[in-house]
């Protein structure tokens, strides 16, 4: 079989799916597991307690015929429990296992307690199969099963929660089709008892490019947990779900080659910074026009310092798709590079094409903002907290645009309505320690509020020094600054408080943290 050729269950992710599926690809060992601790636990349970009372029992009559009894009494109530239990549960269907090897080319099943052995020369036929459960409200169990020597083995199910008896089908006949067929057997469905023929399954199933947009979706989650476990040190964790990140878009490319995203989510991912840019050309050769390609391609090269050829892609892009989200990347870009009335201009487009997205109020706030900072002037700063007053009715009272709206407000010294949008931004949030910064700052500008101040910069102090250091140098910069950054600030404060010796510990505190950050 052809090595892009896989087994492919996006599902185990997205349905409400009985088994735990591990490494679902031909070429590598599969593992599908229904575990149930209930058994070891009820077992465990069950034949302690006549043990613990023989031990007590021990102390109590020693070595006499009465302990002896009672050993003989307890032993076979062992014996009846472990019996009551086990059988039934080696004779249901509630525990099985099995293991897939392609290396040797065998299957091992476990039903109940029981194992069975076979090779796949012997594998006749695979079964997709819907059944009724209950009457009243209709539930479909799906499987796919196997059939050996005339016996028929689960590999796992699904429950759909449909009227429609046919979904489990259209979810399962791609993962049978694959295995039937890298298996050389035949592939057979039946739906209520009834098969269906090879001209009722046309159209049936799910075409590669929706299971490669089912793998990007699993790609794009790894690689935010990749990007959590890294802000909080966990280093191992990181790479984990980095490779993970990294596994399902490439079977995303495999089953979809016309699409730029997985190679180029691929290229971020890598460490070596030239797998970027060959991830981008890739990506263009595929699709000379793919947007998302174009955009990357964009920023590199403004990140490479060759603004006009960055900014030129960029507009390319807006070209060829003049949507939100090109917009919103040469928004972004023109702002990070302080050409504040071209950004602006990108984002009232994108505001335009989508008038109900708090994002893009928020975005273009933030831009009259940083404009307003740069050459202050009233009717900026009016426009900027208009658009955060529209990002919040958009996005619900307690959204985070509230905090954006009090960094605005505090630029402008207007330190008590500033102070009165961090307040909600820590009860909504009381972990965040930029908002207990951020309003600590504010304290600190009004003058005359340095013992709230100084509370707020020791919370925020404590919030930052409890995440573990990230071991990404990039994040752990940000990282390390951010806390000498509230060490400097809570010494302002503490000096506005009359405590020098305590100030300059901080000071030194910060000191020794800058240092690391250089390092």
């Amino acid at each position: 079989m052809p090595e892009h050729q896989m087994i492919d269950v996006p599902e185990v992710d997205f349905m409400s799916v009985t088994e735990n599926v591990s490494d679902w690809r031909i070429g590598k060992r599969v593992v599908i597991q229904r575990p149930k601790l209930s058994i070891a636990l009820g077992c465990g349970v069950l034949l302690a307690v006549p043990l613990i009372g023989l031990v007590i029992a021990g102390f109590v009559m020693g070595n006499s015929a009465s302990f002896y009894q009672v050993f003989f009494i307890a032993a076979l109530i062992c014996v009846g429990l472990f019996a009551l239990v086990v059988i039934p549960y080696n004779r249901s269907n509630r525990s099985r296992e099995t293991v897939i090897d392609w290396s040797d080319e065998t299957i091992r099943y476990r039903h109940g307690m029981r194992w069975q052995t076979f090779p796949f020369a012997e594998i006749q036929r695979i079964c997709v199969q819907t059944k009724q459960i209950g009457s009243e409200t209709p539930t479909y169990d799906g499987t796919v099963d196997i059939e050996v020597a005339g016996n028929q083995f689960s590999l796992f199910e699904i429950l759909s929660s449909t009227e429609e008896p046919g979904q489990p089908v259209d979810i399962l006949l791609d993962v049978a089709r694959r295995l039937a067929d890298g298996w050389s057997v035949p592939c057979e469905v039946y739906v209520l008892g009834k098969r269906l023929e090879e001209k009722e399954l046309e159209g049936r199933g799910r075409p590669p490019k929706e299971i490669a947009q089912k793998y990007m979706t699993l790609g794009s989650l790894a690689s935010g947990s990749a990007m959590s476990a890294d802000y909080q040190g966990q280093s191992d964790e990181a790479v984990e779900h980095r490779e993970e990140a990294i596994f399902y878009y490439m079977q995303a490319n495999k089953l979809d080659p016309t699409l730029a995203e997985p190679l180029l989510a691929i290229g971020r991912l890598s460490p070596d910074e030239a797998h970027r840019e060959m991830a981008v050309q890739a990506a263009l050769r595929l699709n000379p026009n793919s947007i998302p390609a174009l955009i990357e391609r964009g920023r590199s090269l403004l990140i490479d310092g060759r603004e006009e050829e960055g900014f030129a892609a960029l507009s390319q892009a807006v070209e060829k798709e003049p949507s939100v989200t090109t917009y919103h990347a040469r928004g972004m870009s023109y702002l990070l590079s302080e050409r504040y009335r071209e950004a602006h201009a990108d984002f009232s487009k994108a505001i335009a094409l989508e008038p109900q997205d708090a994002d893009n109020y928020s975005e273009r706030g933030e831009c009259l903002a940083d404009w307003y900072n740069d050459a202050p002037d009233d009717d900026l700063l009016k426009q900027a907290l208009a658009d955060f007053d529209r990002a919040i009715e958009l996005g619900g009272e307690d959204s985070t645009y509230r905090i954006e709206r009090a960094r605005v407000l505090l630029a402008a010294n207007r330190f008590d309505e500033a102070i009165a949008d961090f307040s909600r931004g820590v009860a909504v949030d009381p972990d965040s320690f930029y908002a207990y910064s951020q309003r600590g700052q504010a304290y600190l500008d009004a003058g005359h509020h340095a013992k709230q101040a100084e509370r707020d910069f020791s919370k925020a102090v404590d919030l930052l020094e409890e995440q573990p250091r990230t071991t990404d140098s990039v994040m752990r910069r940000t990282q390390l600054t951010s806390i000498a950054f509230a060490y400097r600030s809570r010494a302002e404060a503490r000096r506005q408080l009359g405590r020098p010796q305590q100030a300059d510990d901080d000071i030194q505190r910060a000191i020794e943290l800058e240092v690391e950050a250089d390092g």
